[in-house]
């Protein structure tokens, strides 16, 4: 939401990226330190090498890649958006790691997906299939949408 409203009043994504990771930087320092949790760092390749592509692409590309969308296609549909990584992740490791999908991996995806096609669905879509009235003080349904069909009630 504030990505949304910063791009509003012309802040790029990468510069708003970058002052939000260093805000949230700042805010979680004195907790870590507080709870004793340092910021350990191995100077070894393997070690660097993980932390610089991490930091990389999945903070800096990652977040510039989605903190876009509020801007182009609403806050609302790029919520929508984030329920779709859990498919992703499983996706990569099914790749990587040799995840073994089992009934609920696939019960949840298709959950997830389904969700999200009702959620992003047209509202006047939803009526038909359900077979509910428009709620009061809703537009009438343009040439090219079909009407909702009547409810047992508006019989």
């Amino acid at each position: 939401m504030v990505s949304g409203k910063t791009q509003a009043v012309g802040v790029p994504v990468v510069q708003g990226t970058g002052y939000s990771m260093a805000y949230g930087a700042l805010l979680m320092a004195p907790f870590a330190a507080f709870l004793g949790h340092g910021a350990p760092f191995r100077p070894t390749l393997t070690y660097t090498g993980s932390l610089l592509s991490l930091a990389v692409f999945g903070s800096v590309v990652g977040f510039g890649a989605y903190l876009t969308l509020p801007g182009r296609i609403g806050g609302e549909r790029a919520a929508y958006a984030m329920v779709l990584f859990p498919i992703v992740a499983l996706l990569l490791s099914t790749v990587f790691e040799r995840f073994t999908w089992t009934a609920r991996d696939l019960a949840g995806v298709a959950l997830i997906l389904i969700g999200n096609a009702i959620m992003l669905a047209n509202p006047a879509l939803l009526r038909r299939l359900t077979g509910r009235p428009a709620p009061a003080g809703t537009p009438a349904p343009s040439a090219t949408e079909a009407p909702a069909a009547p409810s047992p009630a508006d019989r």
